[in-house]
């Protein structure tokens, strides 16, 4: 298994992959701003066991998840690692663009 430094691979029970989460691409977004999926009425019983699997795996890695994110974070904002900086998003102007954002009349 290679070392994936802004992805976290999410298994099902069976070691097998079924998504992964993408730190690169990371975005804020302004508080109230999101939605519970309610994965309850997903008509789809493929996707709804996905999501289930998925929100599963993210209760049971959450301290993972926080630091991998931490980690994916700091070293484009505070490290400045070249190869991060190229690869992932910018989050210092996402965080700006998000505050404008919340903060205009609309």
């Amino acid at each position: 298994m290679t070392k994936q430094r802004t992805n976290l691979i999410i298994k099902d029970a069976n070691g097998n992959d079924i998504s992964s989460i993408r730190f690169s691409f990371m975005i804020p977004i302004p508080p109230g701003s999101a939605t519970l999926k309610d994965i309850a009425n997903e008509p789809s019983p493929q996707y709804k066991n996905l999501l289930d699997l998925e929100v599963r795996f993210c209760n049971r890695n959450k301290d993972a998840i926080f630091s991998r994110a931490r980690f994916v974070y700091n070293a484009v904002t505070i490290k400045k690692d070249p190869l991060m900086v190229k690869n992932c998003c910018d989050f210092k102007a996402l965080e700006v663009a998000c505050e404008r954002y919340a903060t205009s009349p609309c």
